[in-house]
């Protein structure tokens, strides 16, 4: 389950030393078979939670999204990691066609919290609603039904969405 955790230390220090310092780089794949490409090591976005990079599952060569939490909602919140492996684990057994799979989880050797989801291309609904304006009533009513459908998977297993806005919803190209 842990295979990522090496993953996890590598874009640590490629985050902390090498975007930094305006440096390209190539990680060779660690012992546990993961590694960044050089077009991998620039992070996908930034929220609330965590980071997002975009990262390579070896020997697969599957690519995947890899969120890294903020240390600080473990260090605030005394039951935030028993939530994150109980959450992260039923998200794991989810598999409507509109929720994203996850792959793994864990806890790195420093200590963060990490999700490695399947990754896609497309943008967010915030992003897609800022940059065509309001969708037509048939576009909007078929996105609503794909969320409702999808939340209604999570609900019956007992996840509840915490943060259910247009910036986590995506949008497939």
């Amino acid at each position: 389950r842990h295979e990522f955790v090496g993953l996890a230390r590598v874009i640590a220090f490629a985050e902390r030393d090498l975007i930094r310092a305006g440096l390209e780089a190539f990680c060779d794949a660690d012992e546990h078979g993961f590694a960044l490409h050089r077009s991998h090591i620039s992070p996908l976005g930034e929220g609330g939670m965590g980071r997002v990079y975009r990262a390579t599952q070896f020997p697969l060569e599957r690519p995947v999204a890899l969120k890294i939490l903020n240390t600080e909602f473990q260090q605030a919140d005394p039951t935030f990691v028993r939530r994150f492996f109980l959450e992260a684990s039923i998200a794991a057994k989810l598999s409507h066609p509109h929720t994203i799979t996850v792959f793994d989880y864990g806890e790195g050797d420093s200590g963060e919290l990490y999700i490695a989801m399947e990754y896609l291309r497309g943008r967010s609904l915030s992003r897609s609603l800022s940059k065509r304006g309001p969708f037509n009533l048939e576009n909007a009513v078929r996105i609503a039904i794909q969320i409702a459908r999808a939340l209604r998977e999570a609900h019956s297993k007992g996840i509840i969405h915490r943060d259910l806005k247009p910036g986590n919803v995506f949008l497939l190209d």
